[in-house]
């Protein structure tokens, strides 16, 4: 006798997994001052300079990404 089959939950417009950020995800970063700017005022860091760590990707009218990031120190 056939086993019923469970659904899949399908999580539509979700995010999938958490992935090591490269030089793609890096010059997201680096290319939106808007972003940068405002991470700055929030941390009370202006011209704060961000590395992309990881990141996820969703695609829900169009690509969205959420990306963690560290704040790079001077080390001069």
């Amino acid at each position: 006798m056939a086993q019923p089959r469970v659904p899949v939950p399908f999580n539509a417009g979700g995010f999938g997994g958490e992935q090591r950020s490269d030089g793609i995800i890096q010059g997201l970063i680096d290319n939106n001052q808007q972003i940068t700017n405002a991470v700055g005022i929030a941390r009370n860091s202006p011209g704060i300079q961000l590395t992309s760590l990881t990141y996820r990707s969703q695609n829900a009218e169009g690509t969205n990404f959420v990306v963690k990031v560290r704040k790079c120190e001077n080390t001069r």
